[in-house]
Parts: structure tokens; C-alpha cells; sequence
């Protein structure tokens, strides 16, 4: 009868614990639904006010949940918004403890061009090239990490030595329809903006 009693007990225990967990699931999640649906109100209104909002509701939900990196992701924006250049590289420092991503060197070097600190923005430009390289050296058929590297050297560097590079993935992976389409796209894109420049151009610069 004891043992019966002392089982219930902890069950008991056991289901208000998990109760607790829900119930602190739901409030981070709730936080951070709050911080998006204001950083999406600021994005049509421009209001300080709503992206001041946005701050304290992402900050409350790292408080929260700090293992959840979307929130630091959506914080990285509020704080580039808000021009809190230094804050946001000292959480690219802190998500880079635990979240070694390409993309965090990426958004690092953004930053420092924004700062107009250009040799650190090489820098780090370099890093998250080299960090696709070692991403792609332990999944070299990883159709997303290839795009995605593609993708940041056509954005860095020039469309034609995205294309180049691209084309020799495609070469070494025929079967992966995904990357044929993605270099349509981007020389579809580039053919877009160059028609787009060659419309802003003035009469008087246009050759003929």
C-alpha cells in the first residue's frame, strides 16, 4: 500500500513538472511570436516604438529558452535595425559558441561593412567561404551547402565565378536536378539586373 502510494505520489509530481515545461514551452514560444509579429509591424510602419517592442519580447524569450538559436536570429535583425552594431556582434559572438554557421561569419563581415571596417569584413567574408568548404568537404552532395556556398560567392564576389564553380557541381553531380535549376536562376537574375542597370542609365551614358 505504500509503495502503492509513494508511485502515485510521484507520478503526480511527474505530471505537474511536465505541465510546468508546456506551460514554460508555450510562454517562450509566445515571446518570440511576439517579437516577430512586431518586427513585422515595424517593417510597415518604421516606428521606433515597434521595434523598441520587439527588442524586449526577443530578449524575453532568449530569457526564456536560451538553446533556441531563431530567437538570436531575430534579435541579430532588431539590433541591425536599431543600429546596435557593436551588440550584434557580440551576439554573433555568443551564437558562434555554439552555432559554427557560415552564416554567422556572413552576417559578422555585414556588420563590420556597415562599419565601414573593410578588412574585417574580408575577413570574415573569407571564414564563411572556408567554412562551406569544410562543410561540404564531410557532405560533398549536400545540394543545399553547395547552394548556399554559391549562392554567398555570387553575392560576394562576381555571378560569372558563381556560375563557373556551380557548373563544375554540376559536372561532378549530374543526377542533382536541384543545382541545374539554381544556375537557371541565377543567370536568369543576373540577365534581370543587367536589363534593370541598362534601363537606369541615362541617354547619355548608353553606349550604342
Amino acid at each position: 500500500m505504500r509503495i502503492r502510494l509513494v508511485v502515485m505520489v510521484m507520478l503526480f509530481v511527474s505530471c505537474i513538472g511536465k505541465a510546468k515545461v508546456k506551460e514554460n514551452q508555450d510562454s517562450c514560444a509566445e515571446h518570440s511570436l511576439n517579437a516577430s509579429r512586431k518586427l513585422g509591424l515595424y517593417n510597415k510602419t518604421s516606428s521606433r516604438e515597434d521595434i523598441s517592442s520587439a527588442l524586449n519580447s526577443i530578449n524575453r524569450a532568449i530569457k526564456c529558452d536560451s538553446t533556441d538559436m531563431r530567437n538570436y536570429w531575430t534579435k541579430l535583425v532588431i539590433l541591425n535595425e536599431l543600429n546596435l552594431l557593436e551588440e550584434a556582434l557580440s551576439l554573433l559572438d555568443r551564437m558562434n559558441r555554439s552555432y559554427n554557421s557560415p552564416e554567422l561569419f556572413l552576417s559578422r563581415g555585414q556588420i563590420y561593412e556597415r562599419m565601414n571596417i573593410m578588412d574585417s569584413a574580408t575577413l570574415n567574408y573569407n571564414k564563411a567561404l572556408l567554412r562551406y568548404d569544410e562543410l561540404l568537404e564531410a557532405e560533398p552532395d549536400n545540394s543545399s551547402l553547395i547552394m548556399a556556398k554559391i549562392n554567398t560567392i555570387n553575392l560576394l564576389k562576381d555571378v560569372n565565378e558563381a556560375l563557373s564553380e556551380l557548373q563544375d557541381y554540376i559536372d561532378e553531380f549530374p543526377e542533382m536536378v536541384e543545382l541545374v535549376k539554381f544556375y537557371e536562376m541565377l543567370e536568369n537574375n543576373d540577365r534581370q539586373m543587367q536589363g534593370l542597370n541598362w534601363v537606369d542609365l541615362p541617354d547619355s551614358l548608353r553606349s550604342n
